[in-house]
């Protein structure tokens, strides 16, 4: 079964972003990725469609060359039920949070492009 893994990322002092959460979620050979702002995630929030990531980051913890460190905060195995270019279904199965996650493509910015990631929990899964 497909992966999943959420990510703190704490940029460098220096960095023009803000420290967020990648969300990685496994397909096919790499890791499709969205920054984000919430973990557990909102209701509603934003979300930057990043470069895919290497498969090495699902269980990677630690310093991530001139871009700061990341710590994992959540991982668990999906269910994909709809991906295309510009809608997301996910049901993550995690040990911090269990539920639904719908991105759906906000516009067409090449890089990054905005999304939006909506969640819905699942009652008394989630710890």
């Amino acid at each position: 079964m497909a992966r999943y893994s959420v990510l703190k990322h704490y940029l460098p002092p220096n960095s023009r972003r803000n420290d967020h959460f990648d969300l990685l979620i496994e397909h096919k050979d790499a890791l499709a990725t969205w920054e984000i702002q919430h973990w557990p995630p909102l209701p509603m929030q934003s979300a930057i469609r990043l470069p895919d990531h290497r498969l090495l980051y699902l269980d990677y913890e630690g310093p991530v060359e001139g871009r700061g460190t990341v710590t994992q905060i959540c991982t668990g195995e999906i269910e994909l039920r709809t991906q295309d270019v510009s809608e997301w279904i996910v049901q993550l199965m995690g040990k911090s949070f269990h539920g639904v996650i719908h991105l759906r493509r906000e516009s067409c910015d090449v890089p990054p492009s905005r999304w939006t990631l909506s969640a819905e929990p699942t009652p008394s899964a989630a710890d």
